[in-house]
């Protein structure tokens, strides 16, 4: 099972009809009614961290005893490590005319719902040039840290946390 990280996007800002049990309090009439709610991008960061949900959680009975329960969801995401385009996602046109990210960091889970290991793989940029020029992509693993040797190496199913940095973000912007 496989889904493109812009297909999460998508499912994300498409309308949704509140059901009976989530009926929208209108201020103006003093009533729940029934109502369609719409999510956009507000507004685009200098970082965008996009968090993929992995973990499903149940509450329920089981034999005659409440108990939780949870899962790890493995469909792999395929998510671009150049070029992300938010412009889809964005309220207004003003916001999605810079809309360019690159990926530059990534936090990978590997195991199951309840332990696992977690890992990182981060994108390093020279500060001695304008030109951004890539050092390459390091794989922190505890105390080991290795060379990614290409971008295919980084789109993996274990993907959990991903960090894109604007395109035309300076490198040497502190973000308070």
């Amino acid at each position: 099972q496989e889904i493109t990280l812009q297909q999460c996007l998508q499912m994300f800002i498409e309308p949704e009809v509140l059901g009976p049990d989530d009926k929208w309090y209108c201020p103006y009439c003093k009533e729940h009614m029934q109502a369609e709610k719409i999510m956009s991008v507000w507004r685009l960061p200098p970082i965008l961290i996009i968090h993929l949900k992995r973990f499903k959680y149940y509450h329920g009975a089981s034999y005659g005893y409440f108990s939780d329960s949870r899962v790890k969801i493995d469909t792999n995401v395929k998510y671009p490590v150049h070029d992300l385009d938010m412009a889809p996602y964005c309220s207004s046109k003003e916001n999605s005319l810079q809309a360019r990210y690159d990926l530059y960091s990534i936090v990978n889970h590997r195991g199951s719902a309840w332990f696992g290991h977690y890992t990182s793989y981060a994108r390093l940029l020279s500060y001695n040039d304008s030109a951004k020029t890539e050092i390459g992509w390091r794989n922190f693993d505890d105390e080991r840290v290795s060379s990614l040797s290409y971008d295919k190496e980084l789109v993996r199913p274990d993907a959990y946390v991903l960090f894109y940095r604007h395109r035309n973000l300076p490198l040497n912007l502190t973000i308070n």
